[in-house]
């Protein structure tokens, strides 16, 4: 039997808020083995690090910029960090990747209750993922055991099977292989990053960009669907 609709979540900035978590993990991975562990980090990091956000595709991202902030390097647009993403180059960006999920392991290990209490998940939206949780996939460039580790915490229990870590992969080529499996006629995508979208050629899936989620207001032009927390939790509640 077909199934008539399928849902594909983002996590960090959809599902979660884990602006703290990303800033905290990323600044110990880079810095924390080599300075004392009780150095502060200056508030004019952090609103660095929100203001820049919204050009994270993946965990490695996270490093490049903490390395941004830390040596004034300013990131004005996507373009300007992706030029410094290849100006990194590669092999460190893998390493950075390695670095920034051994940080989340250690304070899984050592410090879970703190490291978990720095990811929350946005309002409304815990009384309605479980009635998707059925016939939801959530899709997150974070591992998928941390974001499931993250839910259970919060008493959300969605299946561990149902999410899936993305890591290089695109996103809507990962949708468009589930929707084939299980025989889809139409998905709903909802992510906060906008080149998530780029290159649709699936005329079955659906893209929202989460207004509540990491974005730049360039993006709210109209040239992408848009949908606020509101509309979603409303979406969520009826769509099965």
């Amino acid at each position: 039997m077909e199934n008539q609709l399928l849902l594909f979540l983002d996590f960090d900035g959809v599902i979660c808020d884990s602006i703290d978590e990303c800033f905290v993990s990323s600044w110990y991975a880079l810095f924390g083995g080599a300075t004392d562990s009780s150095q502060s980090v200056s508030l004019s990091a952090h609103r660095q690090f929100v203001r820049y956000r919204p050009f994270i595709r993946r965990g490695a991202d996270y490093l490049l910029l903490q390395h941004c902030i830390d040596g004034g390097i300013v990131l004005a647009s996507q373009a300007d960090f992706d030029r410094q993403e290849r100006l990194t180059g590669t092999e460190t960006m893998d390493a950075y990747h390695r670095k920034f999920y051994a940080a989340r392991a250690y304070f899984l290990q050592n410090s879970s209750e703190y490291w978990l209490g720095l990811n929350r998940i946005y309002p409304g939206l815990a009384a309605v993922l479980p009635d998707v949780a059925n016939d939801g996939w959530i899709l997150t460039t974070k591992e998928a055991d941390f974001a499931h580790r993250i839910l259970c915490s919060q008493g959300l229990a969605w299946d561990r099977g149902r999410i899936i870590c993305t890591g290089k992969e695109r996103k809507l080529d990962i949708i468009q292989n589930i929707m084939e499996s299980e025989k889809a006629v139409h998905g709903i995508f909802i992510d906060d990053q906008i080149d998530h979208f780029s290159g649709l050629v699936y005329p079955k899936i659906s893209c929202m960009l989460a207004s509540w989620g990491y974005i730049k207001t360039e993006w709210l032009n109209g040239k992408v669907e848009t949908i606020s927390l509101n509309s979603c939790i409303d979406l969520l509640r009826g769509l099965f």
